[in-house]
């Protein structure tokens, strides 16, 4: 089955308020994901041809998937490294927060088939979640997908 979507997680840190890295990962060494770490449908994956840098990557395909952060305490701002598998896509990811009952979009990440600047190039995001209380929840879900758009 051939992957429609490449959603690329990598080299992605969360600092706190006062800009320590709470969180650094780059999926090297394990196609699991590493321990505190959840998801719904996504994977990690060896290939150096669609890696940032290294060999190992994290991605997602369909809408609804997601990749759930450790829960972090006062995460200030959040960088990742994303691109698509093929161009043009059509995809739109969020950042989400979570320090309750809900889900809050910090930021939307839109692939430029869907009228954003994301393609099959690897682009730096960064999403300020700047929370000031403990196990703060932060995901990735990719919100809505359409393949073969263009």
């Amino acid at each position: 089955m051939k992957r429609v979507l490449f959603f690329i997680l990598l080299v992605f840190a969360v600092t706190s308020i006062f800009s320590l890295v709470l969180i650094y990962e780059d999926f090297e060494g394990s196609t699991s994901f590493p321990d505190g770490w959840t998801q719904n449908s996504s994977y990690v994956q060896n290939n150096a041809s669609n890696a940032n840098s290294g060999t190992y990557y994290a991605g997602m395909n369909r809408a609804d998937d997601w990749i759930q952060l450790p829960n972090q305490d006062k995460p200030g701002d959040l960088t990742v490294w994303v691109r698509t598998s093929s161009d043009p896509d059509n995809w739109i990811m969020a950042i989400q927060k979570n320090t309750g009952s809900d889900w809050q979009n910090v930021k939307l990440v839109t692939e430029n088939g869907a009228g954003g600047e994301i393609s099959n190039s690897y682009s730096q995001i960064e999403a300020q979640i700047r929370e000031n209380q403990n196990n703060v929840q932060i995901r990735f879900i990719l919100q809505s997908r359409s393949a073969g758009s263009c």
